[in-house]
C-alpha cells in the first residue's frame, strides 16, 4: 500500500508539473495586454469656396506623392484668394505653413506662413492670397503644414486651379438642395425633370441609385430615413461647361423592431448651368447599411447583411461554418456553430459617428479563415486611428478566434494616394501561413513576414501581362512581359510556392487572359494570325483557348476552324469567347461571341450570397449556408487588439513608375492607367470622366466644349498641311515643343473636344488621301483642303461613315505649355 501510495503521489506530481508547463507555453499569449483601437487625434481641414464649407481634407503625418493625389481641387477667382478652416479635435496649434507646386514638374510656385486666424468653437480660420500669378486653366497642388504643439506636423492637401469667370456656388447649392429632398421626400419640378428613369433599371434597390432610377427609388422608397451627419461636398473637376462632384453623409431609419439603422452614403453629381439654372447630367448614389448584429439579422438558413448590394467580399473555412466578410470598411466575422459574431477590425470602434473615422479611403483584404476561426488579413490605405494615424500603408494581420484579438504583424509604409494603392492592391494582396504577396507600381512583392524580409518576385510588370484567382491563391505572368510577343507563362501556387512554366510553340506566342476558380485560362496565337482591325488597331488572333488546372492538366480546350479569339469575359465560372473571323481585306472583323461552362461542382458544405427584397428597406443581402442554424439573436463581440509598444515596420523604395501615357479619373475615383490613347479616352468616356497625360496634363475631357468650333487655318502649324498620317514622323517634324497623339480607335465625336481647344486632326476619309479636320457645327464638320487650300463642310454622318470604312484613324497634336 505504501508503494501504491508513493507511486500515486509521483504521478501526480509529474501531472501537475504537466500541467502547470502546458498551461505556461499555451497561455504565454495570454499574458499580453489587449486594448481597443484608440480614438482618432488628427485635426480635419475644409477648404471655403464662395462662403461654403467644401473639400474636407485629411491629415498626413508623412508627405504623400503628390501627382498621384487627386481627392479635390480648390477653384479660386482671379484675386488669388484661398480661405481655410482646421477644426483643431483640441489641438493646440503652432502654425501653419503653404506651399504650391507646379503638377507637371513639381516645381515650386510659392510658398508662406499664414500668420492671422480666427478662432470659435475649435475651429481655426484663415484666407491668404497667392502672391505670384498662375497660369489659367493650369492645375497645381497646395500644401499645407500644420504644426501641432505635441511636436507632431500633419501634411494637407488639394488642387487648385484658376478659371476665368467660373462659379460654384450654384453647383453647390443644387448638390445640397437635392439630396436634402430626397431625404424629406419634396423634389422640386426643375429636380424632377433633370431624372431620367429609365425601365430598363430595376426600382428594388436602395442600395445603387442613379439619375435613371425611379423617383421612388430615388427618394428611398418606403426607408423614411434622416440625417445624422450633413454632407461636405467634394469638388472633383470643374471646367467652362461642367462640374462634378462628391459627398458623403451618415443617415438613420427605425426598423420594424424600432432599433435604429444607420446607412453610409456616397453620392456622385455632374452639372452644367443653362440659361442660370444648374441641369443635372449625371448622379449615382450608393448606400450601405452598417452592419449591426445586435439587430434581429438570423435567419434559419443564414445571416441578413442589409442593404449592402451584391459584391461583399467573403472567405469561408473549409468547413463553411465561419465566415469573415468586409462591409463598409469593417471586418466581420460569424460562427454558425458557436452562434456568434464579432467585429474583427473597425476604425468606427471607440470614435462612435467621428466623422474622421467615416473615411473610406481604405479597404480590408482576408486571405484565410482556419477551421477554428483564426483569420489572415490585410488592412491597406489611409489610417484613421491608432498606432499608425495619418499614416498610408498596408497593415498585416492575425485574428486569434479563440481568444477574440487580432495582433498586428508587420506595416508596410506607402507615401502614394490610395486610389493608386486600391488599384494593385486590389488584384494582389494574399497572405498565406509565413508569407505576404502583393501587387504595387508594377512590381510583385514577396514578404517573410516572420523576420520582416522582402524580396521583388516580379519587376517591371504590365497590369495587362499578369492574372490573379479570385481567391488570390494562383498566380500567372507571362515571362517576357509583352503582351501581344510573349512565349511563356508561370503559374504559381502562393499558399505552396510551386510554379509550373507554359510554353507556346516555336512561331506561337502565348497570351495569359484569366482565371476560372483555380485553373489558369490562356491562349495561343500563331505568329503570322496577329493582325489588325478596320481601325487599324492589333489583333492578337489566338485560334486556341486553354483552361489548365494547378498540376498543370489541361482541363478544357476550345477551338474552331477559321475563327480567332480575341479576348474573354469570365462571370461565376462562365467564360465568354470574344471572337472574330479575317476579312477579304485582310482585317479581323467581330462575329458573334460563344461561351464555355465551367461544370466542376463544389463538394460539401457551402456558403452563399443571395438577394431578396424587402418592402420597407428594398433588396437586402444574405450569407445562406448549406447546414442550417439557430434564428435566434447572436452572441455580439468586439474584438480587442494585443498591446504593442512598437509594430515591425518594412520600408519599401516604392517610387511611381509612369509605364502607362494616359491616366484615366472620372466619378469622383481613379478609373486606370491605360497604355493606349484610344481605350483612355473610351474609358473617361463611359465614366464621364477626364484623361490625363504623364504630366498631369489634361488630355480630354467629357463634355468640355461648345456645340460650335472652328480653327483659323493661319493658327494651324504649317507641319500639318503635309498631311503627314504617321506619328513618329510627325513628332520629328513638330519637335519637343508638341505632343503628338494617335487617336486611331475613337469616334468623330471625340474628336470635337481637340477641335474646340484648338487642336487640328488629321483622318483618312479616302483611300490613299489624308483630310484635315479644322472645325465642327451641329450638322457639319469642316476640313481644310490640303492641295488647293480653302475650307469646306461635309455631314456628320457621311463624314463618320467615310472615316470608318477607312479605318477610324486620327492624329493631332497639343503645343506643350511649361
Amino acid at each position: 500500500m505504501k508503494k501504491i501510495g508513493t507511486r500515486i503521489a509521483i504521478l501526480a506530481g509529474i501531472f501537475i508539473a504537466a500541467v502547470l508547463f502546458f498551461s505556461t507555453i499555451l497561455n504565454h499569449k495570454e499574458t499580453k495586454k489587449s486594448r481597443p483601437l484608440s480614438a482618432p487625434t488628427l485635426p480635419v481641414m475644409y477648404m471655403d469656396v464662395e462662403g461654403t464649407r467644401v473639400n474636407p481634407l485629411e491629415g498626413y503625418v508623412e508627405e504623400i506623392q503628390k501627382d498621384t493625389l487627386r481627392n479635390s481641387l480648390t477653384p479660386i477667382q482671379g484675386d488669388r484668394t484661398l480661405c481655410f478652416e482646421l477644426k483643431t479635435y483640441d489641438n493646440k496649434v503652432r502654425g501653419v505653413d503653404y506651399e504650391v507646386t507646379s503638377l507637371m514638374d513639381d516645381s515650386l510656385v510659392e510658398n508662406g506662413k499664414i500668420k492671422k486666424f480666427s478662432e470659435e468653437e475649435g475651429i481655426l480660420t484663415a484666407s491668404f492670397k497667392l502672391g505670384n500669378p498662375i497660369l489659367l486653366d493650369q492645375e497645381y497642388m497646395l500644401k499645407f503644414t500644420v504644426a501641432l504643439e505635441n511636436g507632431k506636423t500633419v501634411y494637407y492637401y488639394t488642387r487648385i486651379v484658376q478659371r476665368s469667370n467660373i462659379s460654384v456656388s450654384l453647383y453647390l447649392e443644387y448638390a445640397r438642395e437635392f439630396y436634402e429632398n430626397c431625404l424629406y421626400g419634396t423634389l422640386t419640378d426643375d429636380q424632377i425633370n433633370n431624372l431620367e428613369p429609365q425601365d430598363a433599371y430595376s426600382n428594388s434597390s436602395l442600395h445603387s441609385v442613379n439619375i435613371h432610377s425611379g423617383r421612388k427609388q430615388i427618394t428611398w422608397g418606403n426607408l423614411a430615413p434622416s440625417i445624422v451627419r450633413r454632407a461636405v461636398p467634394v469638388i472633383r473637376e470643374v471646367n467652362d461647361m461642367t462640374c462634378s462632384l462628391t459627398q458623403s453623409y451618415l443617415i438613420s431609419a427605425e426598423n420594424e423592431e424600432g432599433l435604429q439603422e444607420y446607412y453610409s452614403v456616397e453620392e456622385f453629381y455632374r452639372m452644367r448651368i443653362k440659361l442660370g439654372k444648374v441641369v443635372l447630367l449625371d448622379f449615382e448614389r450608393e448606400a450601405t447599411q452598417i452592419f449591426d448584429p445586435s439587430h434581429n439579422v438570423m435567419i434559419g438558413s443564414g445571416i441578413n447583411l442589409g442593404v449592402v448590394g451584391k459584391n461583399v467580399p467573403y472567405v469561408n473555412n473549409s468547413g463553411a461554418s465561419i465566415s469573415a466578410f468586409v462591409i463598409d470598411g469593417e471586418l466581420w466575422t460569424y460562427n454558425r456553430s458557436a452562434h456568434k459574431s464579432s467585429c474583427v477590425f473597425s476604425f468606427r470602434e471607440n470614435a462612435g459617428l467621428d466623422a474622421r473615422t467615416e473615411n473610406k479611403e481604405h479597404s480590408i483584404s482576408v486571405s484565410s479563415v482556419t477551421e477554428g476561426g483564426d483569420i489572415s488579413f490585410a488592412v491597406y490605405g489611409y489610417m484613421s486611428t491608432d498606432l499608425h494615424e495619418g499614416q498610408m500603408g498596408i497593415a498585416v494581420y492575425q485574428y486569434y478566434a479563440e481568444r477574440n484579438v487580432a495582433e498586428e504583424v508587420l506595416f508596410i509604409p506607402c507615401n502614394m494616394s490610395f486610389e493608386r494603392m486600391e488599384k494593385d492592391l486590389s488584384r494582389l494582396c494574399y497572405i498565406n501561413n509565413q508569407q505576404l504577396f502583393f501587387y504595387l507600381n508594377h512590381s510583385l512583392y514577396q514578404v517573410n513576414l516572420t523576420d520582416g524580409t522582402c524580396s521583388v518576385l516580379v519587376e517591371n510588370v504590365e497590369d495587362n501581362c499578369f492574372a490573379v484567382s479570385k481567391s488570390q491563391k494562383n498566380l500567372a505572368w507571362m515571362r517576357e512581359m509583352k503582351y501581344s510577343d510573349s512565349r511563356r507563362i508561370t503559374v504559381m501556387n502562393l499558399e505552396t510556392g510551386n510554379s509550373i512554366d507554359i510554353k507556346a510553340a516555336e512561331n506561337e506566342k502565348i497570351r495569359v487572359l484569366g482565371f476560372v476558380n483555380e485553373d489558369v485560362i490562356y491562349g495561343i496565337a500563331a505568329e503570322s494570325d496577329i493582325g489588325t482591325d478596320a481601325a487599324g488597331r492589333e489583333v492578337f488572333a489566338m485560334y486556341a483557348l486553354r483552361i489548365q488546372n494547378p498540376s498543370g492538366e489541361v482541363e478544357k480546350e476550345y477551338q474552331q476552324s477559321s475563327t480567332f479569339i480575341t479576348g474573354i469575359v469570365e462571370s461565376d465560372g462562365l467564360v465568354e469567347l470574344k471572337r472574330a473571323v479575317r476579312s477579304d481585306g485582310g482585317f479581323y472583323v467581330p462575329v458573334e461571341s460563344d461561351h464555355i461552362i465551367n461544370n466542376m461542382l463544389q463538394e460539401g458544405d457551402t456558403v452563399t450570397l443571395k438577394l431578396d427584397v424587402d418592402d420597407r428597406a428594398g433588396t437586402q443581402s444574405f450569407l445562406i449556408y448549406t447546414v442550417k442554424g439557430s434564428s435566434a439573436k447572436l452572441l455580439d463581440l468586439d474584438s480587442q487588439y494585443i498591446e504593442q509598444e512598437t509594430v515591425r515596420e518594412l520600408e519599401l523604395d516604392i517610387r511611381q513608375q509612369r509605364q502607362a501615357s494616359w491616366y484615366v479619373y472620372g466619378k469622383g475615383k481613379f478609373q486606370g492607367a491605360v497604355q493606349d490613347a484610344a481605350d483612355a479616352i473610351a474609358l473617361a468616356d463611359s465614366c464621364v470622366g477626364v484623361v490625363l497625360d504623364q504630366e498631369s496634363r489634361y488630355v480630354w475631357e467629357r463634355g468640355n466644349y461648345e456645340n460650335v468650333a472652328k480653327i483659323d487655318p493661319s493658327l494651324v502649324n504649317p507641319v500639318l498641311f503635309n498631311g503627314i498620317l504617321d506619328q513618329k514622323a510627325m513628332q520629328e517634324a513638330l519637335g519637343e515643343e508638341y505632343a503628338v497623339w494617335n487617336l486611331s480607335g475613337c469616334s468623330l465625336g471625340d474628336m470635337f473636344y481637340f477641335l474646340a481647344h484648338g487642336c487640328p486632326v488629321l483622318t483618312c476619309m479616302s483611300e490613299g488621301s489624308t483630310s484635315l479636320i479644322l472645325g465642327f457645327d451641329v450638322y457639319n464638320v469642316w476640313l481644310y483642303n490640303l492641295e488647293n487650300g480653302g475650307t469646306y463642310a461635309v455631314a456628320k454622318e457621311d463624314a463618320q461613315e467615310m472615316i470608318s470604312q477607312n479605318g477610324n484613324l486620327y492624329l493631332t497634336c497639343r503645343r506643350l505649355v511649361y
